[in-house]
């Protein structure tokens, strides 16, 4: 469940990122780059393009940690998911590490959401 809504939580910040680029060039030349791909591809292209941008969030908790907490946490949930959705055996899920999966999972949304928002009103300039 957390993979699935992690991949989402993705390709929404994706678009939302792609859709922020101010320069038209840019911005159509990226969304050839990640449309009709798969999420892990689309990922890595944000992730190069973020990279490249000029326009990255300053403020903490924002800037914080910002490529280790999406790059870990995306590869994480959509590992998982994968394990889960194609199981050779049935996993034993362990009441702790649930636990710990949710707790990273909010703040690893809401940095997603904040991000998103940051280029809604920032705009991106690669």
């Amino acid at each position: 469940m957390l993979g699935a809504a992690s991949e989402k939580a993705i390709l929404i910040l994706i678009e939302a990122y792609g859709s922020s680029i101010k320069d038209q060039k840019h911005r159509e030349a990226f969304f050839s780059r990640v449309n009709n791909r798969m999420v892990s591809t689309k990922y890595d292209e944000f992730k190069k393009s973020y990279k490249s941008a000029k326009t990255k969030p300053k403020e903490m908790p924002l800037a914080q940690d910002l490529d280790q907490l999406l790059e870990g946490a995306f590869n994480f949930y959509r590992h998982t998911r994968n394990l889960v959705g194609h199981p050779q055996i049935v996993p034993d899920l362990d009441k702790g590490i649930i636990l710990a999966n949710l707790g990273q999972f909010i703040v690893y949304v809401e940095r997603i959401y904040a991000l998103m928002e940051f280029y809604g009103k920032s705009g991106v300039e690669i």
